[in-house]
């Protein structure tokens, strides 16, 4: 999946454009200006980390396109959906390799 398809996603969601139609490319640019920085929030913040916008899992755009959705509410006239961001962001750390907290698992050895 590509950026292009999370911003599609997005604007879906903030019911700015119907399935299968075409999104203005004011509405494109809105949220192409949030996502490298929602992107950098969640790997500063331990959720998940974005190394590739235009070649994203596609088990990612569902919870990514939640939270570029409630940034970018406001400018929709809409409000921000803080309780899916917290399921959003729970889901993203559960992907992740390691304890589900975003964190890796580190071995120990005793002696």
């Amino acid at each position: 999946m590509t950026r292009q398809d999370l911003i599609l996603a997005v604007l879906e969601r903030l019911n700015v454009v119907g399935v299968g139609q075409a999104p203005a490319a004011e509405d494109i640019a809105t949220v192409g200006a949030r996502l490298d920085g929602q992107f950098s929030q969640l790997a500063r913040r331990g959720v998940v980390y974005v190394q590739d916008a235009d070649d994203l899992d596609a088990e990612l755009i569902d919870p990514l396109a939640t939270i570029v959705a409630s940034a970018c509410a406001p400018a929709y006239g809409q409000a921000p959906n803080r309780a899916g961001v917290i399921e959003a962001e729970n889901t993203l750390r559960e992907m992740q390799p390691g304890d589900g907290a975003g964190r890796g698992t580190v071995s120990a050895r005793y002696y």
